[in-house]
């Protein structure tokens, strides 16, 4: 899940998803071998208690096109039918909406899930905020651009997308991560890191965003250099932590913390 880490249900139920298994693109069997999967398991991690593979599972392995190089988001409680809901994306950028409480199983002919929208390529993974009219907001990261996504809940589940920030660096394999800050219900600024460009410059920079700032392409607030990662060979997948008014950005032997000028 390039280091997006397993998420938990109210029930303490662990969600994660799953990669290639054998390129023959024979072997799932939905028991034993699940591979390209959102996988539900029990707290205690002896029972698979529910999962979504999508239809296309055979030719995801054949051509190592991973649908585990993301991660699950699971959402807090929502209003609605479905309170209980999912994203999920990878390598093919497709991200998926599901109700957490019944992820769709598999079907050779369709995907049971609430919906199917395009996030570009993604190794990386969801975060969310709630904005000020109350409505749940999904920010996903695949490519080189951070998207807003609005989420409806009645009648139906739906995600509508609002926003795209500007394009960011990188010379690695698709997708990033994404922190988000606020004061409360305002000012919300989406932080992303990019990747190394190349073995030969291996710097990262630190970008932020303004979500409701710039109509359908979001403002760009701020970029600087936030340390090195020289394992250029994969994905440096670090994530920008915020706390105390500050950012923190862990790189290859140093810690930079970026605040306000005083």
């Amino acid at each position: 899940m390039s280091g997006y880490g397993p998420a938990a249900d109210d029930q303490g139920n662990i969600l994660f998803v799953t990669g290639n298994s054998d390129p023959s693109g024979t072997t799932y069997d939905g028991v034993s071998d699940i591979q390209e999967s959102v996988i539900k398991v029990s707290s205690n991690l002896t029972t698979v208690l529910d999962k979504f593979t999508p239809k296309n599972v055979a030719s995801l392995d054949q051509t190592d096109n991973d649908f585990g190089s993301g991660g699950a988001l699971v959402l807090p409680d929502q209003p609605g039918s479905i309170p209980h809901l999912a994203v999920a994306a990878g390598k093919n950028g497709s991200m998926f909406l599901m109700n957490e409480d019944n992820l769709g199983g598999f079907s050779t002919t369709t995907n049971n899930v609430l919906q199917t929208v395009q996030v570009g390529g993604c190794w990386c993974g969801q975060s969310y905020f709630v904005d000020s009219d109350g409505a749940a907001r999904i920010v996903t990261s695949g490519g080189r651009t951070a998207e807003v996504w609005k989420l409806q809940t009645s009648p139906t589940q739906t995600l509508t997308k609002l926003s795209t920030s500007p394009s960011i660096a990188g010379g690695q394999f698709a997708g990033f991560f994404t922190t988000i800050s606020s004061n409360g219900r305002s000012n919300f600024i989406i932080w992303a890191l990019s990747h190394p460009t190349s073995t030969a410059s291996n710097g990262i920079n630190l970008f932020a965003f303004n979500p409701e700032a710039g109509g359908a392409t979001m403002t760009q607030l701020f970029t600087g250099s936030a340390g090195t990662w020289p394992n250029t060979g994969g994905n440096s997948n670090l994530v920008p932590v915020v706390a105390n008014g500050k950012v923190y950005v862990a790189s290859n032997k140093e810690l930079r913390i970026f605040g306000l000028h005083q």
